[in-house]
């Protein structure tokens, strides 16, 4: 079973100390099948749109909750691609970690992002953490992800 994924990023920034912002998209929907030989292959591919997710994290951690955060306000999170006007996801968030096209994150919902493995995007945030104010203005360059296995282990599933 051959799959690639399809992304934007990660980048992580240091923010202070004991913070840093962690940015990163992930498919907006499961993997398509793009091609299938009855008990030899198949090749899946997800769909040329993704979500972002922000997350302000302790340092050095990939998860969990973050000890470090007293306040934080996400002023504006917002990405654009070349020679476009930005477009705004996100405005006066008070948590650490958000998830486009999660209802509990994202209740009013967004468009998916277009993917091109070709392509490049830039992102903006401005946000308050701890009462310091940062702005991050950074370009997050298209990726993709292929991995390998045995289809059986996909038929025992």
């Amino acid at each position: 079973m051959d799959t690639t994924v399809q992304y934007y990023g990660p980048i992580t920034l240091p923010v202070d100390d004991g913070n840093e912002l962690h940015i990163s998209t992930y498919p907006a929907d499961f993997a398509d099948q793009e091609a299938h030989t009855p008990f030899l292959y198949r090749r899946f591919r997800t769909p040329d749109q993704v979500y972002f997710q922000v997350f302000v994290r302790e340092k050095g951690k990939e998860a969990g909750r973050n000890p470090n955060i007293e306040a934080i306000k996400i002023r504006s999170f917002s990405y654009h691609f070349p020679s476009q006007e930005p477009t705004e996801l996100l405005a006066d968030y008070d948590d650490n970690f958000w998830m486009q096209g999660q209802p509990k994150y994202n209740p009013v919902g967004s468009e998916p992002i277009p993917f091109n493995e070709h392509w490049y995007l830039h992102v903006q945030i401005d946000m308050n953490v701890n009462g310091v104010d940062y702005k991050f203005s950074e370009r997050i360059d298209a990726n993709t992800r292929r991995s390998l296995r045995p289809l059986i282990l996909w038929s025992l599933q």
